[in-house]
């Protein structure tokens, strides 16, 4: 059997939210300071420590650097071979019981975008992987291979993509959108006509597991939601207190979050 026990088997599994649900988490995400591409990996990660008891390894980004490097600059709409897959490590840099936080996941999104404008660190290091390996085209299957050119586990790693917003015909009558890589574990979401479609895919886990961890990332992210629209709780006034104002009826920080609330 490939890769022990009863071998591969690919096995996708979906969730998706409607347009008011996508902008309020949208929302929620900027209110705490983070893109969406973070708030996807935060909950992909978290997921699949909380559901299988460890980290992946690492995350691997697909990510295009074909508006960044090619002259004449290129469009979105021309197809090319432009996917590289800088890893953004993940479990060697945790303590045995720590957790990939928001913030952790921001700061990765920041280093990528830097490093893709650079062809720099993590970047450099996957294209040139990706152009010395004997198998050196293709949009993933490259980084699979045990003679793939860079520091890279995809069968052990979070396989991720967030294609941003995207659009078809509305003549359409577009539903959903899903595809997913089924190596490890993938996490692929697209932003497509205000709708965010989410495909979950591994070889390895089975599909208990895997719905498993689909249902506690989409339980992660609306709960980003609930946080954001909870109602203000008032704090008890100070018996010692004569002052009359209103001012301090609600902590600074609720008050702030007030104006980021979400209808």
């Amino acid at each position: 059997p490939f890769l022990g026990g009863a071998g591969l088997s690919m096995e996708y599994t979906c969730f998706n939210f409607d347009e008011a649900t996508s902008a309020k988490l949208t929302a929620a995400l900027k209110a705490k300071g983070v893109k969406p591409f973070a708030g996807f990996a935060w909950a992909a990660i978290s997921a699949a420590n909380n559901i299988l008891g460890s980290h992946p390894w690492a995350i691997t980004q697909q990510a295009s650097v074909q508006t960044r490097h090619f002259e004449p600059k290129r469009e979105r709409e021309i197809v090319g071979d432009w996917l590289l897959g800088p890893q953004q490590m993940v479990s060697e840099r945790l303590a045995p019981d720590g957790q990939y936080t928001l913030e952790q996941a921001h700061a990765g999104y920041k280093t990528l975008l830097s490093e893709l404008d650079d062809l720099s660190g993590a970047v450099a290091r996957a294209a040139e992987g990706k152009h010395y390996a004997l198998v050196n085209n293709g949009a993933a299957t490259f980084e699979a291979w045990p003679f793939y050119g860079d520091h890279s586990r995809v069968w052990d790693s979070l396989f991720f993509n967030n294609y941003g917003p995207r659009s078809v015909h509305e003549d359409a009558g577009l539903v959903s959108y899903n595809w997913g890589a089924p190596f490890y574990l993938c996490f692929n979401t697209l932003h497509i006509n205000g709708k965010t479609c989410t495909c979950m895919a591994s070889g390895v886990l089975g599909l208990d597991k895997l719905r498993a961890v689909r249902d506690e990332a989409r339980r992660l992210l609306l709960q980003l939601v609930d946080d954001a629209e909870q109602p203000l709780e008032p704090t008890k006034a100070d018996p010692k207190s004569k002052s009359k104002s209103k001012v301090g009826l609600f902590s600074p920080k609720s008050k702030s979050k007030s104006k980021k609330s979400l209808v």
